[in-house]
């Protein structure tokens, strides 16, 4: 009888776990589709906002090379910079950018998008 019962639970709270999981998915999905994605950051009196640009490769790019382009203070570091358009791109530290590719870069602009 207790066995039944312990098993009868487990049923329950694992199936309230996978519609907790379900609907925590599609709520960050709701989110990020058609929510405003943004975060701020302070620099002297001016408030920023983070936003995200579609950038197409070109020859002798390299990801050095668009960091120097877009990096600025609000990432804290160059290497944090370049680890988060690793992690957006779903780069690794030894793939290759190729001309003619996309990638997806973040920027801070002062500027409501």
């Amino acid at each position: 009888m207790k066995i039944r019962k312990i098993r009868r639970i487990k049923r329950r709270l694992k199936r309230n776990f996978i519609k907790l999981f379900c609907a925590g998915l599609l709520i960050i999905c709701f989110a990020t589709a058609f929510g405003r994605v943004s975060s701020y950051a302070r620099t002297g009196n001016t408030e920023t906002s983070k936003y995200f640009t579609s950038y197409e490769i070109v020859s002798g790019d390299t990801l050095e090379s668009i960091a120097d382009r877009f990096c600025t203070e609000e990432f804290g570091s160059r290497r944090a910079f370049l680890k988060e358009v690793r992690s957006i791109n779903a780069l690794s530290d030894f793939d290759h950018i190729r001309a003619g590719s996309y990638l997806i870069i973040p920027y801070y602009s002062a500027e409501e998008k």
